[in-house]
């Protein structure tokens, strides 16, 4: 700490002022240095020197910067810290608050928001469906728990980026938080369970297991690759050469869960329509609603990816993709939690009344006999694709 304060007295007086327009030094000027002090400025010190640099909500740094604080302890060369700020052509790091913690706050808030649905929805189906299928419940208790879990890790994140590293935005270009990393498995949970449910629902509609297995394998791929995507993560040391080393799995991740997404979606859509054409008119209405439920959810997700992918390939440099991503388990867990609550609504619309023809009595007075029967089918298991839609 003291030597860094040295260093730094001594560089106001010889060296021009710290901008981000300054000039790219040349190999043959290039400095060395002692690579434990580039430690002790980057990393303890850091707090000492950066807040000077603060230009509004920007922060540059330029290369002769660094060289002149380091300058008297010249023993070894200057080791490479970022690829987007130490190549040939980006002679500075420029920290852009609003493309980088800002949007990934906005998407942490946004997360909350529908964890809060989530949690609604959860406590909806519980108490609705206090007797439903153990394997439902249980499945929306562990989508619910993860869902705990992943936002508690986007919040610790978030806190990390925001308060402990505050006025540090070279710690940026270091390791994610290891919160950052854990929220990508249990969104990959979250992600697969939802997958394998509707895939289970497609079966049951269809009866064929051609489409079911490739939806279940899609839904494994899936969460494989967040599981990678995890333990790479926990060894990482620099987030520039981590996202360079492991983008083709991270877009592999995006492109395959989107496929599903898609591949769930038409095929509902698809089977239910056949049903359509089978079944009444009124019938037919109820059937209509839910096609628009189905490609309300399904492309809701499938959207999503798509947008965070697109921001992943061609804005690496930013957070915005992180703030798609943190908004996207939340997506999957509503659409699961929205498909079983609908089954109140669903058969609210779907109980029937009947009138049956009547009989005549001989006489002078007539009695017109009427049974109403009431017809009740368990519309939730219609929702997505279900089994109980073959007996309408």
């Amino acid at each position: 700490m003291f030597v860094a304060v040295l260093l730094m007295v001594s560089t106001w007086t010889r060296s021009p002022p710290r901008t981000a327009c300054m000039p790219r030094l040349s190999p043959q000027e290039t400095p060395t240095i002692h690579r434990d002090l580039v430690d002790i400025i980057i990393g303890s010190a850091s707090g000492i020197f950066l807040p000077l640099l603060v230009q509004d909500r920007s922060i540059a740094l330029s290369r002769r910067c660094i060289y002149s604080l380091a300058y008297p302890f010249g023993k070894t060369p200057l080791p490479s810290f970022h690829p987007y700020s130490m190549d040939s052509m980006a002679p500075v790091f420029v920290f852009d608050a609003d493309l980088t913690i800002g949007a990934y706050q906005i998407g942490v808030l946004v997360s909350y928001v529908l964890f809060g649905v989530t949690t609604m929805q959860a406590y909806i189906y519980f108490g609705r469906f206090p007797n439903d299928n153990p394997k439902f419940k249980a499945l929306v208790a562990f989508v619910w728990i993860c869902e705990v879990g992943h936002a508690v890790c986007l919040g610790h994140s978030l806190y990390i980026y925001t308060i402990k590293d505050f006025a540090q935005p070279l710690l940026l270009l270091g390791p994610a938080p290891e919160s950052f990393e854990t929220s990508v498995l249990l969104s990959g949970a979250v992600g697969a369970c939802v997958q394998w449910f509707f895939g289970f629902r497609i079966y049951t509609l269809c009866k064929k297991l051609y489409i079911p297995i490739l939806v279940w394998i899609m839904g494994f791929l899936r969460l494989l690759g967040c599981v990678a995507i995890f333990v790479a993560g926990l060894k990482m040391t620099s987030l520039a050469g981590y996202i360079a080393q492991w983008e083709w799995l991270a877009t592999s991740i995006w492109s395959v869960s989107t496929a599903n997404d898609l591949t769930i979606t038409v095929t509902v859509v698809f089977l239910l329509y056949q049903q359509r054409n089978k079944v009444q008119k009124r019938t037919a209405a109820l059937v209509d609603k839910i096609i628009l439920w189905t490609l309300e959810t399904g492309f809701l997700t499938s959207v999503t990816g798509v947008i965070s992918l697109i921001f992943f390939v061609t804005m690496k440099k930013n957070f915005i993709w992180a703030a798609f991503f943190a908004v996207t388990a939340r997506l999957f867990s509503n659409s699961l939690l929205a498909s079983l609550n609908s089954r109140t609504t669903l058969r609210s619309l779907h109980e029937v009344s009947m009138p049956s023809s009547g009989a005549r009595y001989e006489g002078g007075n007539s009695v017109r006999m009427t049974k109403v029967t009431q017809i009740s089918y368990d519309a939730g298991e219609l929702s997505r694709g279900d089994k109980a839609l073959e007996n309408v």
